[in-house]
């Protein structure tokens, strides 16, 4: 059964994620979050799961799992590099965004490497 939610890209291809990284507004009177109010993070990780081979990527170099996102203002980009996307399959994306108080908050897509045809 296809998946709505995840992206289908081709061997060799780059994956660029984008994340607009907001909070509930804390000035909303009603306390049920509707409205949304930007949040600035400090920093942003991304980590790429290889769920047929249940393991990470070592996208940050040899033995290194995650890298450096980054981050404008509350825009959160990171570009997967092509050479990271030759091996078909199922993956996962994290994408992780870190606040100045400490908190930490991950998104996730997940995606599909088809073989080109």
């Amino acid at each position: 059964m296809p998946n709505a939610d995840k992206i289908t890209i081709y061997t060799g291809d780059t994956l660029k994620v984008q994340y607009e990284s907001l909070q509930a507004d804390p000035t909303d009177a009603n306390s049920y979050g509707f409205t949304k109010s930007v949040a600035l993070p400090d920093s942003a990780r991304a980590q790429v799961w290889d769920v047929t081979r249940q393991d990470f990527l070592e996208i940050g170099g040899t033995g290194i799992d995650f890298a450096a996102a980054d981050v404008e203002d509350n825009i959160i980009t990171y570009l997967l590099d092509g050479e990271f996307t030759t091996d078909e399959g199922s993956y996962k994306i994290f994408i992780t965004a870190v606040y100045p108080d400490g908190q930490e908050v991950t998104e996730m897509r997940a995606f599909k490497i088809a073989p080109r045809s």
